[in-house]
């Protein structure tokens, strides 16, 4: 929850109105609403129709959930769903399902996120754009690229230009083609066998990968939940397709001997 102070900086000096009756606290926010510029009112005119109970429950919801110009924006995706996103300078990242990204709306002094998941970007040419993560750092000058922080590993995939990531003290510059993992302290570059966006078209290609890795990713772009037991040693390579469910997990499940059963709630048993 953000600070009294900055609400009210938002708000240009409105009490939260804990304090006052509803009749008195409905007069100073429609002074305020009266007072704002044509563009803002197109957005709170509608406010009058709604009861002074009402309106002050919203007002405070908003000084509660409604950032200040300091405040970072946080952009989040559930599972079953991606974004794509306009970023402040103009250049476009496309959230995966389950992911998120943190950035300040002014741009003028650098030009850099954290991501939370996986996300592809198109970035525009300019000054260093950064990405950061939990594992570890990407900076290109004007690329696009994709990025996957999830499982305790950082992968990075370059389609266009030239892209720098930097895990701890170790750094490598990948060029299209090539891909970037950071995983249990060492960052290693190598061919991609696959492309970084292929995701965005729903085909999900696996080279030696935990086969739970393979599941998590199943959850997230079906919405389900799969439950398991005693796969953790298995290793998937192939691919999945996210415009079926039954078909991926076929595809998933069929080169292991696996069983799967979907039940009405959208759980998956696999046995």
């Amino acid at each position: 929850m953000m600070d009294q102070p900055k609400y009210k900086k938002f708000w240009g000096g409105v009490e939260i109105p804990f304090k006052k009756s509803e009749e008195d606290s409905w007069k100073e926010l429609k002074s305020r609403i009266d007072a704002l510029p044509l563009e803002e009112k197109k957005v709170v005119r509608m406010w009058p129709a709604i009861s002074a109970a009402a309106a002050i429950a919203l007002l405070v919801g908003l000084l509660i959930f409604w950032p200040s110009g300091n405040e970072p924006i946080v952009v989040a995706t559930l599972k079953g769903s991606s974004q794509l996103v306009e970023l402040p300078d103009h250049s476009k990242v496309t959230l995966a399902p389950d992911a998120e990204i943190t950035f300040s709306d002014d741009w003028s002094q650098e030009r850099k996120l954290t991501l939370k998941g996986e996300a592809f970007f198109e970035v525009q040419k300019g000054s260093t754009f950064t990405v950061e993560t939990a594992l570890g750092n990407v900076q290109v000058l004007g690329t696009s690229f994709d990025v996957s922080d999830r499982n305790n590993e950082l992968s990075v995939i370059c389609e266009t230009g030239r892209v720098k990531v930097t895990s701890g003290k170790q750094e490598v510059i990948i060029t299209p083609g090539m891909m970037a993992r950071a995983s249990k302290g060492v960052l290693v570059a190598f061919k991609a066998y696959k492309k970084g966006n292929q995701w965005m078209d729903g085909k999900f290609v696996y080279e030696n990968e935990p086969l739970v890795n393979v599941l998590d990713e199943i959850e997230r772009q079906f919405n389900v939940e799969i439950q398991y037991n005693n796969l953790d040693s298995k290793v998937y390579v192939g691919e999945f397709n996210s415009r079926d469910l039954e078909e991926a997990l076929i595809a998933v499940c069929a080169p292991f001997g696996l069983n799967y059963t979907i039940k009405d709630n959208m759980i998956v048993e696999i046995k």
